[in-house]
């Protein structure tokens, strides 16, 4: 459960370009930001095993504007 002023990391998860190539599917994973501010998470309410439950999809973060710069191109690979 991510709650603002939490601190999370990001990682970023992308197919293998290389290994597609021959016809494998791989997966690779690498940190790109640590320790960044959770500002705020969205919370819609949502259904469970008949209990309502609180949803969170979306974080928004404190970034600097290089690590906005980063957060966006990792969106585009992965």
């Amino acid at each position: 459960f991510i709650l603002p002023n939490d601190h999370v990391d990001v990682i970023l998860t992308r197919r293998d370009a290389a290994a597609e190539g021959r016809g494998e599917e791989v997966f690779l994973s690498e940190t790109i930001l640590e320790n960044v501010r959770v500002l705020a998470v969205d919370q819609t309410l949502g259904e469970k095993d008949g209990q309502k439950v609180v949803v969170g999809r979306t974080a928004t973060l404190a970034l600097a504007p290089q690590q906005a710069e980063m957060l966006a191109l990792a969106r585009q690979l992965g």
